[in-house]
């Protein structure tokens, strides 16, 4: 297979990242909004800005016209590039799909089915792990059934330890923020 000229590398990565809705850089937050420029045939125009905060400080992350005609595309779905810096940046790009109403209602419901084959009744999960952690199991279902999810915080409640030990542990972790 001929490996992509760097035009065809600069087009396939803009037709990604126009067609979806998310990117991530190094792994990081979901990103819904970036900058974009012209393509200029300049080098080192910077072509597209990523920024974001962690609510104290403020990073971005530059990819110029050579980066991105450098960059690797990986079978996993990621593009490897430099950035304008010369480190390696890498961007993942996702689709997001709203969890509707039949989705969510089946999910709660294979929680909830999970949850009480795990224990005897949901009153023996109070008499292991104690009221907070029953009541968070609760929050929980009702975070799958609407697609959010709920602040844990591991001294207080046990709900992640019990929830990793269901056959779709690591699903419902998913909705389960754990808070410090």
């Amino acid at each position: 297979m001929n490996e992509p000229t760097a035009n065809s590398n600069i087009e396939k990565f803009f037709g990604l990242l126009n067609a979806a809705d998310a990117v991530t850089i190094n792994d990081g937050a979901m990103l819904t909004e970036f900058e974009n420029a012209h393509i200029t045939g300049d080098p080192d125009n910077q072509v597209v800005i990523f920024t974001w905060t962690d609510g104290e400080c403020d990073y971005s992350d530059c990819l110029t016209e050579a980066g991105i005609a450098a960059g690797v595309f990986e079978n996993d779905g990621q593009f490897i590039a430099d950035n304008s810096e010369g480190d390696k940046t890498v961007v993942r790009f996702f689709t997001i799909e709203a969890v509707n109403l039949a989705s969510g209602k089946q999910a709660a419901s294979t929680f909830f089915k999970e949850l009480l084959d795990s224990v005897e009744s949901l009153t023996r999960i109070a008499d292991m792990y104690g009221s907070r952690t029953l009541a968070d199991l609760m929050y929980l279902q009702n975070a799958i059934l609407n697609g959010g999810f709920i602040d844990h915080y591991p001294d207080e409640s046990k709900v992640q330890e019990v929830v990793s030990c269901l056959p779709s542990g690591k699903q419902w972790s998913a909705a389960i923020n754990i808070a410090s």
